[in-house]
This record gives C-alpha cells, structure tokens and sequence, in this order.
C-alpha cells in the first residue's frame, strides 16, 4: 500500500507585488510571505525623469523578470493608496486595481503615512508622519508602536500648516517625512528626526505593512477601491467657490 505523504510547506511560500506611487516618483517591491510576515525579495525606484504613468508598467516587468517570477504566481498585490499626490495616486491604484481584477488575486489597500511608520526600524513612543500636502500644508498622522502598526493603520491624515504642526510636537515624539528636511531649524528641542533614507515612502514598506493586513483578512474589491487623497482638488474647490 502505497502511503500518502503531505506536500512540503516552503517557509516563503506567497508572492506578492507592492507598488507605492504616491509622491513625484515611487517605486515598486516583490517580497515572499508566510504565516507571520514578509521579508524583501527585490525593490527599484521609478526613474524621477519619467512620469510614473510611463514608468510603473515597465518597471513591474523588470523587476518580474529580474526575479524570474511571473504574474499569474502572484498571490498578493499592496498599494499605496494616499494620501499624497493626485496623479501618482491614480497611476498607482489603476495599475494595482487592474492586476488584482485580472489575475483574481487578493489587493491590498496601505496608508501612504502608516507605511512611512513601517519603514522605521528604531524603537518610538510617538512617531509623526507627514507628506507634502502643497500650498504650506502638510497632511500628518501619529503612530503609538511599530508592533501595532497594522492596528492603526486605517489612521486618518489630519491637513495641518506647518505652524499647526509644530505646536503638535512634544518632547521624544519621532518625525519622518521629507518636509522634516526643511523644517529642521523649527522643531521644538527634544524631538527627534529619522535618518533621510527613510522619510520617503517605500514600496517595501507597504509590501511588509499590506501583508500584516491580509493575515488580518483586510483586502479590498478592486472594483471597489479608490485612492484616499486627503484633500479636495484646486479643480473642485474652485468649483465650489
């Protein structure tokens, strides 16, 4: 009698793509999950020179290629869906929407600030997180611990002017984003700025961040999905002026 034997689990055994497109550039990430998290397997920029419009496409073939993957292994795709830019915002969760809908695989939608606070290793009580909102604003959101991220990653971005935000700011809170860089004269003594490689948003970041959710069984309907920019247009709100 010949005996069954159960098939050997891999410890990586989901592939997952994760693209963040929320600024002027961004970058797109493949990592392998398994019951617990997901670690890094290739991440590349989007080239600043060209319009993510007609870079993300290309660069997510690459980066397939580069790793020998195909789409249809796909078990998982994260997106940032904002707040931040409008145009990148729309690239981003077109192209994600797209590929979750055709593949029939599970999507995943990550705050652009909780994965900013992802991609912080060091140890806070209370780390901001800020964006460039334009017109000298900025959109921002706090996070408690990195161990419960996933727990406050739904945060909703408050839109603060610069001023508004720094009388936020208290002793040993954490800052990251790339506005800190032009704000380092102001912060109030005692607070303290992450290192400048992270205070972009990462699409490793949203990879790591968006699979803690889908253990949580957080995914979305990608017919369902929509960008959160966090603001109204200059379009809209002129419109209604």
């Amino acid at each position: 009698m010949i005996q069954a034997t159960t098939p050997e689990i891999t410890p990586l055994a989901m592939k997952l793509l994760a693209l963040e497109t929320s600024g002027k550039t961004g970058s797109v990430a493949l990592l392998e999950g398994d019951d617990e998290r997901a670690v890094l397997s290739a991440e590349i920029r989007l080239p600043e020179e060209i319009r993510s419009a007609q870079s993300l496409i290309p660069a997510i073939k690459h980066v397939l290629a580069e790793q020998d993957w195909i789409p249809a292994e796909l078990g998982l795709i994260c997106v940032a869906t904002g707040p931040g830019s409008f145009t990148g915002l729309r690239v981003g969760v077109t192209a994600a929407k797209t590929l979750a809908y055709a593949l029939r695989t599970p999507l995943v939608s990550v705050n652009t600030l909780a994965a900013l606070a992802a991609g912080v290793e060091e140890p806070y009580q209370r780390l901001w997180c800020v964006l460039d909102a334009q017109r000298r604003e900025l959109f921002t959101a706090h996070f408690q611990s990195r161990d419960s991220l996933a727990g406050q990653a739904e945060a909703t971005a408050d839109l603060l002017t610069t001023d508004a935000f720094l009388e936020r700011l208290v002793p040993d809170d954490w800052v990251c984003g790339q506005p800190i860089e032009k704000l380092q004269g102001r912060l109030p003594e005692g607070v303290t700025t992450c290192e400048s490689a992270q205070n972009t948003p990462q699409a490793a970041a949203v990879g790591m961040l968006g699979y803690e959710l889908f253990l949580e069984q957080r995914t979305v309907d990608p017919l369902q999905l929509v960008p959160s920019y966090g603001r109204r247009s200059a379009a809209e709100e002129k419109a209604d002026s």
